[in-house]
């Protein structure tokens, strides 16, 4: 077919119809009855992008669509001014929080703490597995408060204290599994609502009450501590779920080595932190591989979608899961005998849970595992 060539006229003609806000239907029915042509609304499309800068006729279109670029391009400039802005202030959270971080790391060294001396255990021994999880600190409620959050957590610690005088505990496998904090930023507007102070002081109360209320009584005891240190969705410095490496971009990578920090800066050698780059982290008990994750990948808190979770993490570390720990639900479940633990939450039963229909008892899980009978008992103590 051969291809047509415009005349100078139908151009002219061309660039006027569509000054006039014409459809391209419009402009090739109006051109193909006055030159007898045989045109197209998509010719007519390409043509007008071919020409309309070589031409007299536009230059009046030209000017204003100039103008229109100008304008976007003075928004976008503002757009990304403000985000700049945006990551400098955060950059200097950051840089402050790290500050007051060291400074409190500095003062600890200095200071001694007494450690009692691990006794000699004979016969059957046990290893303990405290949860922590969905603390929220920063949310704001009326039943809630940092002040009733250091309760709890104190109410949890003397049951584990209690745990370790009644049995033989060797080992104390700590699972801290994220929603460490509310986040002011997480939602925008709702996020803001639903917190009593910024994300920067939470982090902040984070660190001082979980070394002071958990780790720090716990290390006293002197019994070996292997900290397991994983990532939740409240943690995030984003609107959106971080997918790469959350267990490094997010907020607990600040809180985890800060409480890792301070446990170097006392000397407590026995006492140490696995923070992984993912959002997952696996350890040993007795020969088992039990896994810790937040569980915000999952849709509920059934037996099935749990089991689920189970054989892909098993396919993807190419190693058999004999039990996986979570939060994110604010309810506590166990699931066929100690397999799958759901860890409740210190946190108001306002808000999530309420809307979701979860029976959120303040409290926390923690299990015992056998090294002679190879059994686990899990426990959910209940915090006021």
């Amino acid at each position: 077919m051969r291809q047509h060539i415009w005349s100078v006229a139908e151009i002219d003609d061309l660039l006027s119809l569509r000054k006039q806000h014409k459809s391209w239907k419009q402009i090739a029915r109006s051109l193909n009855n006055k030159y007898g042509m045989d045109t197209n609304a998509n010719a007519v499309r390409m043509k007008y992008r071919d020409v309309r800068d070589k031409y007299p006729a536009f230059e009046e279109h030209k000017e204003a669509y100039m103008l229109r670029n100008r304008g976007r391009l003075r928004r976008n400039n503002n757009k990304k001014t403000r985000e700049v802005n945006l990551i400098t202030k955060h950059m200097d959270q950051h840089d402050e929080l790290i500050t007051r971080i060291k400074l409190a790391c500095r003062r600890m060294s200095r200071s001694k703490v007494e450690v009692s001396r691990q006794k000699n255990l004979k016969g059957e021994k046990f290893t303990l597995e405290p949860l922590l999880s969905d603390l929220h600190i920063g949310k704001a409620a009326r039943d809630f408060s940092r002040e009733v959050l250091q309760r709890r957590l104190q109410q949890y610690t003397d049951r584990l204290l209690r745990f370790c005088e009644l049995h033989q505990i060797e080992r104390i496998v700590p699972g801290l599994m994220g929603d460490l904090i509310e986040n002011q930023t997480m939602h925008g507007i709702h996020s803001v609502r639903a917190c009593e102070f910024s994300t920067s002081m939470q982090i902040q109360y984070a660190i001082e009450d979980i070394w002071a209320f958990f780790i720090l009584p716990l290390a006293k005891t002197g019994i070996k501590m292997d900290c397991k240190c994983v990532t939740g969705n409240h943690d995030r410095d984003i609107s959106s779920r971080e997918y790469h490496y959350p267990g490094k971009h997010n907020f607990t990578f600040i809180i985890y080595n800060s409480l890792k920090f301070m446990a170097e800066a006392v000397g407590f050698t026995h006492v140490t932190f696995d923070i992984p780059d993912v959002a997952y982290c696996t350890t040993e008990i007795y020969g088992r591989k039990v896994l810790f994750e937040h569980f915000d990948v999952l849709k509920s808190c059934s037996p099935d979608v749990a089991e689920r979770l189970i054989q892909k993490r098993s396919a993807q570390l190419e190693t058999l899961i004999d039990y996986i720990r979570g939060g994110h639900f604010h309810t506590h479940h166990t699931m066929f005998a100690g397999r799958v633990v759901f860890n409740g939450g210190l946190a108001s039963g306002e808000g999530y849970a309420d809307t979701k229909g979860y029976k959120s008892v303040p409290g926390q899980s923690v299990s015992i595992y056998s090294s002679k009978e190879g059994y686990i008992t899990t426990y959910f103590v209940r915090c006021d």
